[in-house]
This record gives structure tokens, sequence and C-alpha cells, in this order.
């Protein structure tokens, strides 16, 4: 169930240009680190077959010309239709809602109708348990294919290494296999997490995932409050999961870390941040 093909692609168009908003500064063109964004007619273009979607161009910006795409209005849709949305929260939550409790947080996602919230690292353990399993077995070198913008940069720019990507989903579409599987087909099951790579992975052909959002646009969805949000508390479920040493996967090293904390090994690890 968790092995994959390593080459993902989808047809959604993760990073748009507000060309209104673009005062042909460069900066852009600069920043990129793989050459993705060219001029065409005095303006920066983006080159989407090279882009790897690493977002340093969202960021670096100053006019906000480059955006995220957003389907907030997706959900609301999915959410007047009356279907379950049910939420998988990347792990590094913790530190994109500071100004919140995990209750209070909990209680805004609540409040906003989603009727399950669980932990990507949930799909992380599985992961975790994969890797394990694969570095012992395997007598190659083994690289993480948890990032969907390493995966891409090989991909575009290291074919040679692709072989190498270990054959295992990420948490991220993982999880969403096991969250169909319990909340069922009708279930419209939605990501939030730091990545801007993470909404075009989720739109590819082998995700159970309907709609991912960044945190800054969950944090947005929060001013769209439901008519008919759960009465129910969300915290015994998603507090209810063991999920150990999982919530590791966001640090530099963590994929490592998860699987071979207290464990003595002989096993060579090379991490790169």
């Amino acid at each position: 169930m968790h092995e994959k093909v390593v080459l993902f692609h989808s047809m959604m168009k993760t990073i748009v240009t507000q060309e209104v908003n673009c005062k042909d500064c460069h900066r852009c063109v600069r920043i990129c680190p793989v050459k993705a964004i060219g001029i065409v007619k005095g303006h920066a273009e983006l080159v989407e077959e090279k882009c790897v979607l690493c977002g340093r161009c969202v960021v670096e910006c100053p006019q906000h010309a480059k955006q995220v795409s957003d389907v907030t209005q997706r959900i609301l849709q999915a959410r007047e239709a009356g279907r379950p949305l049910v939420l998988t929260l990347a792990p590094s939550f913790i530190s994109a809602f500071p100004e919140y409790s995990q209750t209070g947080l909990l209680e805004e996602l609540r409040s906003v109708g989603f009727q399950a919230v669980e932990e990507t690292a949930e799909g992380a353990t599985v992961v975790s348990a994969a890797y394990r399993d694969l570095v012992e077995e395997t007598h190659h070198p083994v690289i993480s294919s948890c990032c969907p913008v390493t995966v891409k940069l090989l991909e575009q720019y290291y074919p040679a290494l692709v072989g190498y990507l270990a054959p295992v989903l990420s948490p991220m579409l993982v999880h969403g296999e096991l969250l169909r599987e319990r909340y069922g087909q009708d279930a419209f099951v939605v990501f939030a997490g730091p990545c801007i790579a993470k909404l075009d992975e989720a739109a590819g052909s082998d995700s159970q995932i309907d709609a991912a959002l960044t945190f800054p646009q969950l944090k947005a969805l929060f001013a769209y409050k439901s008519s008919v949000a759960q009465s129910t508390s969300l915290a015994e479920s998603f507090l209810s999961k063991q999920i150990g040493t999982s919530r590791f996967f966001p640090i530099k090293g963590g994929v490592i870390r998860s699987f071979m904390v207290g464990d003595e090994t002989d096993i060579d690890i090379f991490s790169v941040s």
C-alpha cells in the first residue's frame, strides 16, 4: 500500500503570478536557485517545467506578485454540500500558531466545520517503520522521498539519482489513505502544513487528499465559521493517537531520528538541510 512510483506530477498550478502587482524588480529571477524564472517581454515569468516549488520566489517578492494557489473555496463548497471535513495537520503546527493553545486551535477548527482532526505524524509512524526496514535490507544509498521539493529536484536536475529515492509514500499521502479508510469515500480530506510543494503533491494521481492548504491559508479559513459547527470536542481523537518519535519529521534529520532513537547501528548517515 505504501510503495510508490517516485515520479509524480499534477496539472495544478501551485505558484501563480499576479501580473498587476509585479514591478519588474526581477528579484525573483535573482533568488531562484534553479533559474526557473525567465524574462518575457520585460516581465518575470515562471517556467513551470523547471520549477521545484521551493517557494523562495513567493517569500522574496516584495510586491506579493508571486502567490500560492488557494483552494479554500473548494473546502467551503464541500462543507456546504454536507461532506464531512477531515483534517490531517502537519506536526509543525505547534510553531505556526503560537497565538493558540492546542485546545484553542482545535476549537477554531471545529468552528469552521471540521468533524475530525488528526496529526499527519500518524502517517509518519507508518513511513518510519518502512524506512527502518528499507535501510536494514538495502545495500545501496537511500534518499528520503518525504520532501516533494527534493523529489522534484532529483527528477528534473539529477535524474541519475532518482533510483536511490526511497520507494515509500510521504507521511501526508499515507495518512490520506488511512483517513480515507477510517472516514469513508464521502469524507473531504484536507491537509494543512508549511510547505508549498505539498499542495502539488496532494493534487497528484496517487493522492487521497482532496485539498491542501498552507498554514497561513488555514488561518484565513478561520474567518468562515460554519452555521452547523460540530458540537463535540475534537481533542479526544486528536490526542488519542500514539505518535511518539514521528513528530521529529519536520526537523533536521527527523526522519532518521524517528526510527533510530536509542538504537545502536552501523548505518552511515548523511543529513543535508
